[in-house]
């Protein structure tokens, strides 16, 4: 068999040589000033040989730790016990509902989404190209690409920046623009009319109790 074009033999020295090389360049580029680098290519491998068993302690450890709260929760374990909020029977129409406070969102593994706020169509070409090349290419030179926002289907010739957006989901409104009304004049109280609804009408009573008896 000829060797003429198979790949050059090389000790395991001369590799740990080019690789100590190779690596004290990079350090010494992007740390100079730094004290605790390797001094020589024994240190150098001895650190190595410290990450590398770290490293496969710290994986070791992660497995075991799974393996031990799958022993003690069980694979069949799930959030309020499988039920699906907002599946009760009377209530199948109703917006599917988070397992945090109950809120209305449309993170839920409920399958059915009743189309109660729309449903947004395949953005157009055009507006693909605008959101995408077109913020990039413009003038200012420091936009980003910016996914299209869904919209209520309107009709084809209507152009498409002016379609109505669909509005998130309260819970879902992740960081919502402030209005003139928040910033003037700030509010934290909840308005006694939507009080119930969010809360609920036994804490409310019980708030009402304890201000009675400390009265």
């Amino acid at each position: 068999m000829s060797y003429t074009h198979s790949k050059k033999w090389q000790s395991p020295d001369f590799v740990a040589n080019r690789k100590w090389a190779a690596s004290m360049k990079a350090f010494n580029n992007n740390f100079p000033n730094y004290e605790f680098k390797p001094t020589n290519r024994a240190a150098f491998m001895e650190d190595l040989r410290l990450y590398t068993h770290d490293k496969a302690e710290l994986k070791a450890t992660k497995a075991a730790n799974t393996e031990d709260w799958n022993k003690r929760v069980g694979q069949d374990w799930k959030p309020f016990n499988g039920r699906q909020l907002g599946n009760a029977p009377g209530y199948e129409d109703s917006q599917p509902r988070g397992t945090v406070l109950a809120q209305e969102t449309i993170w839920s593994s409920k399958p059915h989404y009743p189309d109660a706020t729309g449903t947004a169509n395949w953005p157009s070409e055009q507006e693909m190209e605008f959101e995408g090349d077109g913020r990039v290419n413009s003038k200012t030179k420091n936009l980003g690409r910016f996914a299209p926002v869904p919209r209520q289907p309107e009709h084809p010739a209507v152009h498409w920046n002016t379609w109505s957006s669909i509005g998130q989901l309260p819970f879902d409104e992740v960081w919502p623009i402030p209005t003139l009304e928040d910033v003037y004049l700030p509010v934290d109280e909840v308005p006694e009319d939507e009080a119930e609804g969010i809360v609920g009408k036994q804490l409310l009573d019980a708030i009402e109790e304890a201000g009675n008896a400390n009265q």
